[in-house]
């Protein structure tokens, strides 16, 4: 079974680590579509502290990730600027995992994908919120 996720990644952390791994269990090949830069400035409201490069980069070194490729972009007014859900079109999977804070997304996927009934979408758990989550790692002291 072929898993989808989505997100920044932005300075993997454990958190990311246990998401991954989660994610990768529920199938036997797991793809990872990765934000672009302009798409984490729209959403996020701030720059991401590494390139689009040097997150592919390091999602690619995980163990469970056997594909990284670029998320859909957005246009300036948070739109989708090349077609509704064109990446998961492409790969086709069976789940998309979304994380525990991606109800925004996990909201849109379900009406999108509903009347179809694939892929399957799930919510995986939260791995010690309080601790690894990006907004608390990345925010200054």
């Amino acid at each position: 079974m072929k898993v989808m996720v989505f997100g920044a990644f932005d300075i993997l952390h454990d958190g990311h680590g246990h998401f991954l791994n989660e994610a990768k269990a529920l199938g036997d090949y797991l793809v990872v579509a990765l934000a672009s830069d302009s798409s984490i400035r729209f959403l996020k409201g701030h720059d991401p502290q590494q390139t689009y490069a040097e997150r592919a980069a390091a999602l690619s070194l995980n163990e469970n990730v056997d594909e990284v490729l670029a998320g859909d972009e957005l246009d300036d007014d948070g739109n989708d600027a090349f077609g509704t859900w064109q990446v998961i079109e492409k790969i086709k999977p069976d789940i998309i995992a979304c994380g525990y804070d991606q109800q925004a997304i996990q909201e849109l996927l379900s009406k999108r994908f509903t009347t179809l009934g694939s892929p399957q979408i799930i919510t995986l758990p939260a791995y010690k919120p309080t601790i690894y989550k990006s907004s608390l790692l990345n925010s200054p002291l």
